[in-house]
């Protein structure tokens, strides 16, 4: 059975010194789409900001929800690929 779900909220946070992450301001991806196989693509997220570390928290819903064949037991929550890319100025 497939216990991996979306996450239920990202968070992108932004660092020049990869110790102190600030929030980046505004920035809450919206699910675009949900493909076959099982694939999940987010909307582009330009951030006009200047960072050398970036964070991007995930946050896993906890358990499978009621009705699922894993009601109650551990959800999982996959992260594949992220692209970074500079702006052209």
């Amino acid at each position: 059975m497939n216990w991996i779900f979306l996450p239920t909220e990202v968070i992108i946070e932004l660092s020049t010194d990869g110790q102190n992450f600030i929030a980046a301001e505004g920035m809450r991806p919206d699910l675009l789409t949900l493909r076959e196989p099982v694939a999940i693509d987010y909307n582009h997220v330009r951030i006009n900001a200047k960072a050398r570390y970036i964070r991007i928290i995930a946050k896993n819903r906890g358990v499978c929800p009621e009705g699922h064949p894993g009601a109650g037991k551990k959800a999982w929550l996959f992260l594949d690929e992220v692209m970074i890319n500079q702006p052209v100025d």
